[in-house]
């Protein structure tokens, strides 16, 4: 369950309640960005999909600090949570 959008799948297939989120890894164009996280709400958490331990987690309060957390996280695939 290392990769966190694989898990995630599993757990909605299993029929797990999850928190809201994107549905895989995050598109390139920031106009899309900005329009799930708008949709999640904020704040949102931006994450490595293959993360652990919580390495490479960012809370992000607004939407102006929410594509520069995305470029930091981009080093792995990012996800919100």
């Amino acid at each position: 369950m290392g990769d966190k959008v694989s898990a995630k799948a599993a757990m909605k297939e299993a029929g797990v309640p999850c928190v809201p989120g994107s549905e895989g890894a995050l598109p390139e164009d920031p106009k899309e960005i900005v329009r799930i996280a708008r949709a999640v709400g904020y704040p949102v958490i931006i994450k490595a999909a293959g993360g652990g331990g919580g390495r490479g987690m960012r809370v992000v309060h607004t939407e102006a600090a929410l594509l520069n957390a995305v470029r930091l996280t981009r080093q792995k695939r990012a996800v919100f949570q």
